[in-house]
């Protein structure tokens, strides 16, 4: 069994980068990291391994880290790798974190009741804003309901033929009046759902975060959209706009 990490708290000027960081933080997520800090301060360490030099290199955290300078923070919690974790374990740790996150993925009813119990609240502290709960909508509160699943009966012995009536009055009945309709909410939305098998939903959604936090887009449906403008540009068509109506 590996040696625990070590938990201290470390200056920021001690703190440097690791140039071996595969991860780009795009000024988007740096200003929801920000807004994340002033609301629950430093919940989780960051990871870092002290050197020879007195300096600490940090091996995860680093969107936490870019966040906290611009906030002015002078410390930092960390969890410190033991100095006898050579380049490779180090290296290899860090991929690990990166790594293993990308197979988890969103029960997306779930997150939106969660989301919608922050509604009092500035929702950037949370990583959300309203073009991705217009997003999250499209995917769940507009989903067609699932059929529910018709139940087999067993065949019943025939009943012998009544005779036909052929005079008969018609039983008037009075129409009842219609029930008023209500908008639902974002009633504007137009929606694609797309049906896919489970690894492959996890695969198209790792691929489109990847695309949003990339290019710093808002939504999945933006990063759809941004395909969709890229085959549009290669094929000569018109493109669709980024920034769509709000509803």
């Amino acid at each position: 069994m590996l040696e625990l990490k070590e938990n201290q708290r470390v200056f920021l000027e001690t703190l440097r980068p690791n140039p071996r960081n595969y991860r780009v933080h795009p000024e988007s997520q740096i200003k929801i990291l920000m807004e994340s800090l002033n609301r629950f301060g430093q919940a989780r360490s960051i990871v870092c391994q002290a050197q020879e030099d007195g300096t600490y290199l940090l091996v995860a955290g680093h969107g936490v880290f870019q966040a906290a300078r611009r906030l002015g923070y002078k410390q930092l919690r960390a969890d410190i790798l033991p100095k006898e974790w050579s380049q490779e374990m180090v290296s290899g740790f860090l991929l690990s974190e990166n790594k293993t996150r990308d197979h988890g993925y969103d029960d997306l009813e779930q997150m939106l009741s969660l989301l919608q119990e922050q509604q009092t609240v500035d929702l950037a502290s949370l990583g959300a804003s309203e073009s991705e709960i217009r997003a999250l909508l499209e995917t769940v509160a507009f989903a067609p309901p699932e059929e529910p699943k018709k139940e087999i009966l067993k065949e019943q012995p025939k009943e012998p033929r009544k005779p036909k009536v052929t005079h008969y009055e018609p039983v008037q009945k009075t129409p009842e009046p219609e029930e008023e309709w209500k908008p639902e909410p974002f009633e504007k939305i137009q929606q694609i759902v797309l049906i896919y098998a489970q690894d492959e939903y996890r695969l198209a959604m790792t691929i489109l975060s990847h695309i949003r936090t990339k290019h710093g887009l808002d939504s999945t449906t933006d990063s759809v959209t941004y395909l969709l403008n890229e085959y549009a540009t290669a094929q000569g068509l018109a493109s669709l706009p980024l920034e769509r109506e709000q509803a």
